[in-house]
């Protein structure tokens, strides 16, 4: 017996290709596929921008003004 064994990527992008079709439900899409409206909705942002591999996204500051100084 096999099993459908599928990564988180080609769960988000199936979820994505779902999610732009014409007519569709977005939010029951959420609902099945076990995210947040709100994450979903990033999602189909990311894609529409041309981000095709829907990777998690660093949560790391681009930059960190009040950050100390390195000493020399």
């Amino acid at each position: 017996m096999s099993w459908d064994s599928k990564n988180i990527m080609e769960l988000r992008l199936e979820f994505v290709t779902f999610a732009t079709q014409e007519g569709a439900n977005r939010r029951a899409l959420c609902r099945q596929y076990g995210v947040s409206a709100k994450t979903g909705y990033k999602w189909i942002k990311r894609f529409e921008q041309g981000d095709t591999a829907l990777a998690d996204q660093s949560r790391r500051p681009v930059h960190s003004p009040t950050r100390t100084a390195d000493e020399p």
